[in-house]
C-alpha cells in the first residue's frame, strides 16, 4: 500500500470538507482529549449517504447503472442510448470525493489508537465499498494523492483496496467494542463478514486479468468467514423524514409514461420459462385484467413487476400486458404505443408501495445470494470456496427465494425448463453452461438493488445474455454493453495536465482493466 501518499491525501481534505469537522486533526491520536468526538459520529452520515443519497441514487444508481445493466428501462432518458450526462457525473464525483476524503482523514486520525481499532476497520471497509463503485463507473481515478490530481490506474487501486480489506478484517478485535452504526449496530463479527465478502467480490472482479491474486484473496476471504445467513445481510433503512427515502423513492419506482421505468426485454427473456413455474397472478394488483403474459415465468419477476393495468396512464387497448421493452429502439419506435413504458409491465406494488411509495423498504447493500454465487464461480475456477460449485449455486437460488419469502425453490432447481436463451435452473442438465447458469441466477437474484454487480458481470463476462438493437453511441461497439461513463468535463479545465494522460480513453467504450 502506498501509505506515505495518504499524507498528501489528508492535506487535500482541506478542499473537500469544512475545517469545523476536523479542528482537532493534528492532536496526538494516542492521547485523545476527553472531549474528542468518537469516529462513529463522523462516519454515520457517510454510511447512509453512500447508500441512499436521494439525488445520487436517482441519477447514478437508477438512471446510469440500473439502465446500463438493463434492470429496468426508461426510454425517455439519454442513458437509454448509452450517453453520459455530465451533471450527474460531476455530482457523483463531488460527493464521492467528499466521502472518500472524510473517511481517509478519519482513518489517519484514529489508526494508531488501539481503542478505535474496530472503528478504523469499518472505515477501511466502507472506504473500499464507495471507491470500488467509483472506479467501476469511471475507470482510472485520483486515489493515492488526490491533491495532485494524478489519475492512478485501476489495477493499482484494486490491489490496494484488496490489501486494505484484508488488513481491516485481520486487525478488527471481537473482544473490543465499536460504535453503534446504522448497518450492524456495532457488531464486529458481522462487519468482518461483510469486509470478507466485499474482498471476495473484488477478487472475482480481477480474476480474468490476475488469477493468482484473485485466487489468493478469494480463498483467504472465504476461510476467514463471509456472509451466509440473512441475519448477517447488510441493509440500509429508509429515513421516513428525509425527502426521497421515506416514500421509497417514488421517482425510482413510479414515473409517468414519458420517462417512466418498466420491465426490460432482457429481464423478461431471462425469466420467462425458466424454472417451469406458472405465472403468479396473485402478485398482480389487477389479476383479472391480465390479457398478455407468459405461461411460465420466474416468480421473483412477478413480485417485482406488475402489469400495465396498475398504471393509470395506460392507453386504451393496452391494459393487462405483462411485457418487456427492448433495448435499442429507434426514436420513432419509442413513440409507438407498443413500446411505451406506460403500456408494459411496471414496477410492482411490492417495491413502490400502495400509494406510490409508502412501504419503507430497506435497501440491500450486499445480497446473501450474491455471496453464494461468487463462491460458485470461484469453485468453478477450481478455488477452495469451502463448498462445491453445485451446492454454492443452489444455496444462492434458495437464498434469493428466501429473500422474497417465496416457496418452491427446490422444484425450481430441479426443472429443466429453459428461458428464451435456452438456460435452465437445473444445475445437472445441459441447458446452458455452468457459468451461464450462475450468472443468470446472480442477475435475477440481485434485483432490484444490486445492479452495480449486474453491470460489472455484463462487462467482465458478457453474461447473462442480452438483446441489443440499434447502437446510438459510436464509441460502444454494436452488440456490446456500455463500459463506463465519461469524466466530468471540468476535469479538462481544472486538472488539464493530468487529464491529458487519460483523454484518449475518456469515452463510453473504453474497457476496464478487469474487463479485458
Amino acid at each position: 500500500m502506498k501509505s506515505m501518499k495518504y499524507i498528501l491525501l489528508a492535506l487535500s481534505i482541506l478542499s473537500i470538507v469544512s475545517c469545523d469537522d476536523f479542528e482537532d486533526i493534528n492532536k496526538d491520536p494516542n492521547n485523545p482529549p476527553a472531549n474528542m468526538v468518537p469516529p462513529g459520529l463522523k462516519v454515520g452520515a457517510i454510511l447512509q449517504e453512500a447508500t441512499l443519497h436521494a439525488h445520487l441514487h436517482q441519477r447514478v444508481h437508477n438512471l446510469y447503472v440500473d439502465m446500463f445493466s438493463q434492470y429496468y428501462t426508461g426510454t425517455g432518458f439519454g442513458t437509454y442510448e448509452y450517453q453520459s450526462v455530465d451533471g450527474w457525473s460531476q455530482d457523483f464525483w463531488n460527493d464521492h470525493y467528499r466521502w472518500f476524503g472524510n473517511l481517509t482523514s478519519l482513518m489517519l486520525e484514529y489508526q494508531d489508537n488501539d481503542k478505535f481499532v474496530n472503528d478504523v476497520g469499518l472505515i477501511k471497509i466502507w472506504r473500499a465499498f464507495i471507491m470500488h463503485r467509483a472506479v467501476d463507473l469511471f475507470g482510472d481515478l485520483p486515489y493515492f494523492d488526490v491533491l495532485s490530481g494524478e489519475y492512478d490506474s485501476e489495477e493499482e487501486i484494486y490491489l490496494d483496496m484488496l490489501a486494505s480489506l484484508k488488513e481491516a478484517v485481520e486487525n478488527m478485535d471481537e473482544e473490543k467494542s465499536m460504535f453503534n452504526d446504522i448497518i450492524y449496530q456495532g457488531d464486529v463479527v458481522k462487519w468482518k463478514k461483510f469486509g470478507n465478502s466485499l474482498r471476495l467480490r473484488l477478487a472475482m472482479r480481477v480474476s480474468g486479468v490476475d488469477a493468482t491474486t484473485a485466487k489468493m484473496h478469494a480463498q483467504e476471504a472465504v476461510a476467514s468467514g463471509v456472509l451466509e445467513d440473512f441475519s448477517d445481510m447488510p441493509t440500509m433503512p429508509a429515513n421516513q423524514s428525509t425527502w426521497g427515502e421515506g416514500y421509497s423513492m417514488t421517482y425510482y419506482f413510479w414515473w409517468g409514461a414519458g420517462n417512466g421505468v418498466g420491465l426490460t426485454e432482457t429481464l423478461y427473456n431471462l425469466g420467462t420459462g425458466i424454472g417451469g413455474m406458472e405465472f403468479l397472478k396473485d402478485h398482480m394488483e389487477n389479476p383479472d385484467d391480465l390479457v398478455e403474459f407468459p405461461e411460465f415465468v420466474d416468480p421473483r419477476l412477478t413480485l417485482c413487476f406488475g402489469s400495465s393495468s396498475s398504471n393509470g396512464e395506460v392507453e386504451a387497448g393496452y391494459s393487462g400486458r405483462w411485457t418487456g421493452i427492448p433495448l435499442g429502439l429507434s426514436s420513432d419506435e419509442r413513440q409507438e404505443s407498443e413500446y411505451k413504458v406506460a403500456n408494459n409491465a411496471r414496477i410492482n406494488v411490492t417495491l413502490r408501495g400502495k400509494n406510490g411509495g409508502d412501504n419503507g423498504r430497506y435497501r440491500t447493500i450486499m445480497p446473501i445470494a450474491e455471496v453464494w454465487f461468487l463462491r460458485a464461480e470461484g469453485a468453478l475456477n477450481g478455488w477452495n470456496m469451502g463448498v462445491d460449485t453445485k451446492d454454492a449455486y443452489e444455496n444462492g437460488v434458495r437464498a434469493s427465494f428466501e429473500y422474497w419469502k417465496l416457496d418452491g425453490a427446490d422444484a425450481y432447481l430441479t426443472s429443466s425448463a429453459v428461458n428464451t436463451h435456452g438456460t435452465s435452473a437445473n444445475w445437472s442438465d445441459a441447458n446452458g453452461s455452468s457459468l451461464e447458469k450462475i450468472i443468470t441466477q446472480k442477475y435475477i437474484g440481485g434485483y432490484p438493488d444490486n445492479s452495480w454487480e449486474a453491470w460489472a458481470d455484463l462487462r467482465r463476462l458478457e453474461l447473462p445474455k442480452m438483446n441489443f438493437g440499434l447502437q446510438f453511441n459510436s464509441n460502444v461497439p454494436a452488440g456490446k454493453i456500455i463500459q463506463r461513463v465519461k469524466y466530468p468535463s471540468v476535469q479538462a479545465q481544472i486538472n488539464s495536465e493530468n487529464y491529458e494522460k487519460v483523454r484518449d480513453k475518456d469515452h463510453e467504450g473504453t474497457k476496464h482493466w478487469w474487463a479485458k
